[in-house]
């Protein structure tokens, strides 16, 4: 019985490893890098071939959160924009000249891909803070 159990759980995780999924995420382009700002947990797909599938649960996660990219949109306790700025203060860019941030997919752990999505305004950070109206 031992036997069949550990079989069955070495099963389960063999097949959990191997579920297709899409990533979302925010990044912007600065002149010598591209930073991830943002990502929203992994999104179960059909196939690892359905990157179409992926861009389009990633743009509905996108439109319903943010209100469409709109960086005012309050988060829990925050807006999206200072949510952004909050991180790059973090991975040390606590200032950034107005930028549009971009939605991207990644299939499988594939490449990230840009999707067509951006911003509704340019985020812009002042010691680490969003000030809006960039």
């Amino acid at each position: 019985m031992k036997f069949i159990l550990i079989l069955f759980s070495i099963f389960v995780y063999v097949r959990t490893q191997d579920a297709p999924v899409c990533h979302c995420g925010v990044f912007l382009y600065l002149p010598d890098e591209e930073l991830v700002v943002d990502t929203v947990p992994q999104i179960d797909i059909d196939s690892c071939e359905d990157q179409a599938q992926c861009s389009i649960l990633c743009a509905e996660e996108w439109a319903f959160y943010s209100n469409n990219g709109d960086l005012d949109t309050e988060e829990v306790d925050t807006t999206f924009g200072q949510a952004f700025c909050n991180t790059l203060n973090v991975d040390g860019y606590p200032d950034l000249d107005p930028q549009a941030v971009y939605l991207y997919i990644s299939v499988c752990d594939g490449p990230k891909i840009e999707n067509g999505l951006a911003s509704s305004q340019k985020l812009c950070c002042v010691s680490g803070v969003y000030p809006g109206n960039c």
